[in-house]
């Protein structure tokens, strides 16, 4: 299942059934028609996004495509819930990103994912301290927890073109058993206007640098950068610009 997120996006990994998605920087609203395009003011501020405000709820319908970028491998709907006063390995008062990520039609078509993410916020900055995930794997539950430490954290309004890093130690428990490997993460923001199937909008750009056990990982994302749904991942890339993922629709609290 592959798990796309937004601001999450070097952690989503790829598993068979495609989530995708979200956080961190999130939404604004809008329906399931196509919205309309919104201004341009602090696209990559996430100040205004829904996934900061516990009690908001959104949803993302989205295609996975193939290698060509071209070809729809699947069609997904994912359905977030923000929670308040969750706690992750010890860590508590923080926000819960409850998401549910459904295979509609394609490879998986059926099946449910279950992500949940754990982040903190400040005036300044973002802190994700992990997430968890528990799928089916040829008919048996399986259930795996993310933890990082040092909690990396994400400027709340970063300066566009200037690289933000993060170095920190990511532990995976699949079923309860660990592994543990080094994580240097780099971040880089910028703004443009994009035209997807789920309109046309001002977007946060952000480029991903990912490396780990000696090779870095180069992705890049668009994430709606203002209005009601402020923070909503628009579309994913590969270094060479290969589509992985591009929304189709957009809603939050149900409009």
């Amino acid at each position: 299942m592959r798990v796309f997120m937004s601001d999450r996006q070097p952690f989503f990994v790829t598993a068979t059934l495609g989530a995708a998605c979200l956080v961190l920087a999130s939404c604004g609203g809008g329906s399931d028609t196509t919205p309309a395009p919104t201004p341009a003011a602090d696209e990559c501020n996430l100040a205004g996004s829904v996934f900061l405000v516990a009690g908001n709820t959104a949803q993302m319908k989205n295609n996975v495509y193939d290698d060509d970028g071209t070809s729809i491998a699947m069609t997904q709907v994912s359905d977030f819930v923000i929670n308040g006063g969750a706690s992750l390995k010890g860590s508590g008062g923080l926000i819960e990103i409850a998401q549910t990520t459904k295979g509609i039609s394609g490879i998986d078509s059926g099946t449910t994912a279950r992500i949940n993410f754990y982040v903190n916020y400040s005036a300044s900055e973002e802190k994700i301290f992990g997430f968890t995930n528990a799928n089916t794997a040829k008919g048996m539950p399986v259930s795996t927890t993310y933890s990082f430490s040092p909690t990396p954290s994400w400027p709340i309004n970063p300066t566009q073109g200037t690289p933000y890093t993060n170095t920190y130690t990511q532990t995976t428990e699949i079923m309860g058993a660990p592994s543990s490997q080094t994580v240097f993460e780099v971040r880089t923001y910028s703004t443009e206007q994009i035209t997807t199937l789920a309109g046309t909008f001002a977007a946060c750009k952000v480029r991903y640098d990912s490396t780990r056990n000696g090779a870095t990982i180069t992705s890049y994302s668009w994430k709606v950068g203002s209005g009601r749904l402020k923070g909503h991942l628009l579309k994913s890339v590969t270094a060479a610009g290969v589509r992985t993922v591009e929304a189709t629709s957009l809603t939050v609290n149900g409009s």
